[in-house]
Order: C-alpha cells, then sequence, then structure tokens
C-alpha cells in the first residue's frame, strides 16, 4: 500500500514537472495564409468515377459506377480542383456480364483515362447493393441464395457468403484481376 502511494506521488510530480517545463518550451508556428489546394499524394480529396478537368456528378448522389467507356472531353474544364488520384469502382455484373467474359477494356479505359489526366487509378471490385444485383449467371449457376424473396429485403438477392460456388466464383474474378493488373499479393 506505502509502495503504490510513493509511486503515484512520483507519477504525479513527474507529470506536473512536464507541464510547467512544456509552458517554458511553447512555440507558436503560424504557417502563410494561402487559397492554394494541399496536394498531398494519396490523402485528401480525389475524383470518383470521374477524371480531372470532367465534371463531377450532379445533384446530391455521387455514381456508384465506374466509367464504361472513355468521357468526352467537356467543352469548359470543371472548376473542381485537380486530384492526383481518380477512384472508380465497378459492380460483379458490369465487369463479368457472363460466366465466360470479363470486360477488362473497362478498367484498361479507366487505366488510360487517368494517365491521360496525370493521375493514379484506385479501383475497387464490388460483388453488389440494392440497385446493382449479381450477374445473372451467378444467380442461376446454382449458387445459394442467403434470403427468400418474401424476406423484408427479397427484393435484392443476397449471396450465403459461405457457399463454395460463390468462393469459387468472386474469388476466381478477383485472383485473375490480380494477375491482369499486377496487383502486389495480399498476403
Amino acid at each position: 500500500m506505502i509502495l503504490r502511494r510513493t509511486l503515484l506521488l512520483l507519477a504525479l510530480a513527474g507529470a506536473t514537472s512536464l507541464v510547467a517545463f512544456g509552458q517554458n518550451e511553447t512555440v507558436v508556428i503560424r504557417p502563410e495564409a494561402s487559397d492554394e489546394v494541399l496536394r498531398q499524394s494519396w490523402h485528401g480529396h480525389h475524383d470518383l468515377s470521374t477524371f480531372n478537368g470532367q465534371p463531377l456528378n450532379q445533384g446530391l448522389r455521387w455514381s456508384e459506377e465506374g466509367p464504361t467507356a472513355k468521357h468526352a472531353e467537356p467543352a469548359a474544364r470543371s472548376t473542381f480542383p485537380d486530384t492526383s488520384i481518380a477512384y472508380c469502382r465497378w459492380f460483379w455484373n458490369e465487369i463479368q456480364p457472363v460466366a465466360t467474359r470479363v470486360r477488362w477494356e473497362i478498367i484498361d479505359t479507366a487505366l488510360e483515362e487517368a494517365r491521360e489526366h496525370h493521375q493514379t487509378l484506385a479501383i475497387r471490385l464490388m460483388p453488389y447493393d440494392e440497385e446493382h444485383p449479381l450477374p445473372e449467371w451467378f444467380r442461376n449457376s446454382g449458387a445459394r441464395r442467403a434470403n427468400k424473396a418474401t424476406d423484408k429485403d427479397g427484393a435484392i438477392w443476397q449471396p450465403d457468403f459461405s457457399d463454395p460456388l460463390y468462393m469459387k466464383y468472386w474469388t476466381a474474378l478477383v485472383a485473375e484481376a490480380r494477375r491482369s493488373l499486377r496487383w502486389p499479393s495480399l498476403s
């Protein structure tokens, strides 16, 4: 008990002396005011499904869908600041509408646009959401469904993520993307 009190008093004394020392060593830094955009590679803002100079998504909602073809260059350049990163995402049904064909040209086109606009392309492949169902070929493959059409959330066909067919087909797409796009190993 005495040892605990002694240690507590020593800790409090040390903390008090550090605070007192810190007050004597205060340094005030005032950066220069600037209206410039702070550019930091891989930090800050990025374009979502567009590229430098192109108009942003209109309205209060952004597009969840990456471009599937080259964007036409706008007559007037967007006033949104240029970014070092273009971020595009695609749903499985867009990338692989049939089991035997993956549309890599979609990503190749986005890579080329990013290069033309002096950006690095960050991508994401997504299986589905409430507006973008799983590919029809997958739903008809014998894969297990996690919900029923009559369920509260039954409007969208949700896969059983532990189903071997889901694991097989989704993993195959991701693995092929990694090989085709020369992604680094995830391990």
